[in-house]
């Protein structure tokens, strides 16, 4: 019988499988994986957790999100989040101040921030995030680690926020008391996380690896009242490019009050439920785009690579040359039985073979790539633009 983890909203450890499955990552070998509901309050997660081990592996050695538009120059203006919480500092913060980012990744909320007038701080687990983060901030400005390992000052902020990572651990309550505690008392703070609604907007693959936790409006809030936080405004976004998003403002509570939040169990197991049945006919459909391709690359080594093969069964069907991958931090490393190479080395070997393209968010950029490698348009497989 399957031990289940208390839920870190309700703390009851009653859950239902919704889905299971075995990944293999890249760098890091097969998972296993169970995408659960607590009965009690609705909260959806995987449970039992990963091991704090494998997410700090993960984040610390495996991670590079920001990095493929790092090299581009950032709009004039902020877009989507990062308009949304610099609106809302202006909103609930005019007279500005010193601003801290729990999970920074390569500074670019920090950036519009400081051009806006605040003295922006950062932490960032990974590394090769946070090179970037430093230059775009200083040395001085930004802390390399987990947050859980580096010394943040208590009372010393004007505003903390923390931006599309707390889905990510497994101590949300942790970290967000500290963010708390590192704001001054008058202070704001923010968290913005995705949102478990609509589900026809939930791109495929949202059930992922990098996801522990899969927050409601209400779960988000409710734990927020737990850590002794008073939510001054809920601000939910359908259009945000990848999923629906929820950010909540908030403040020092003078006393603790949790609201009466209703069990959203039959609700967000319906989401889901519907958000599945979607998956499913996504991934037949990509089957059925494979079909008869004998022998291929694969391009892009990340988790939605891991998911496809897990659903369609193609290197059962089809010789996996190498699976390319821009990225500098995973060359050499493999994923299940296929190695990782460079965009170079793909290059030196390519004799006219296929290539799938596997990014839901990257797959335009990427076959144009391709294209200026010489990879003739006919053998660019495309899952979602073509």
């Amino acid at each position: 019988m399957m031990k289940f983890e208390k839920c870190v909203v309700c703390g009851e450890a009653d859950f239902e499988v919704l889905k299971s499955v075995e990944w293999q990552i890249t760098g890091q070998g097969t998972f296993k994986l169970n995408f659960s509901i607590c009965r009690t309050c609705g909260q959806v997660a995987q449970n039992p957790f990963p091991t704090m081990e494998q997410v700090e592996t993960f984040y610390s050695e495996n991670i590079n999100y920001h990095l493929p538009n790092f090299v581009a120059e950032l709009p004039e203006e902020p877009f989507s989040t990062r308009l949304r919480i610099r609106d809302a500092l202006r909103r609930f913060k005019p007279e500005k101040g010193k601003v801290l980012e729990i999970g920074c990744g390569s500074g670019e909320n920090l950036f519009y921030l400081q051009k806006d007038g605040w003295d922006s701080y950062g932490c960032e687990p990974s590394p090769h995030c946070s090179e970037k983060a430093i230059e775009r901030l200083g040395k001085e400005k930004v802390s390399v680690g987990f947050s859980h390992d580096i010394d943040i000052p208590e009372v010393s902020y004007d505003a903390v926020f923390i931006s599309h990572v707390i889905e990510h651990v497994r101590d949300p309550k942790g970290i967000m008391r500290q963010a708390m505690n590192a704001a001054k008392d008058d202070g704001v703070i923010i968290f913005e996380v995705p949102c478990t609604r609509q589900p026809h907007r939930l791109m495929p693959g949202w059930l992922s690896l990098e996801h522990i936790l899969y927050f409601s409006a209400g779960t988000i809030s409710r734990l927020a009242e737990e850590c002794g936080l008073e939510i001054v405004e809920t601000i939910l976004d359908d259009e945000y490019h990848l999923y629906p998003a929820v950010c909540i403002i908030c403040k020092k509570a003078s006393a603790k009050v949790v609201h009466n939040h209703f069990n959203e169990y039959e609700l967000n197991k319906h989401i889901v439920n519907e958000f599945l049945k979607a998956d499913k006919a996504h991934w037949d459909g990509v089957a059925k785009k494979l079909e008869g391709i004998s022998e291929a690359y694969i391009y892009a080594a990340g988790n939605h690579t891991s998911q496809l093969l897990f659903e369609t069964g193609f290197a059962d069907k089809a010789n996996i040359i190498n699976i390319v991958d821009s990225s500098p931090i995973k060359e050499g490393m493999s994923l299940g039985k296929h190695k990782v190479i460079s965009r170079q080395r793909f290059q030196e070997q390519y004799k006219g073979e296929k290539v799938v393209v596997v990014s839901y968010f990257s797959e335009a950029e990427i076959a144009k790539s391709l294209a200026e490698l010489g990879v003739k348009e006919e053998n660019i497989v495309r899952l979602y633009t073509g």
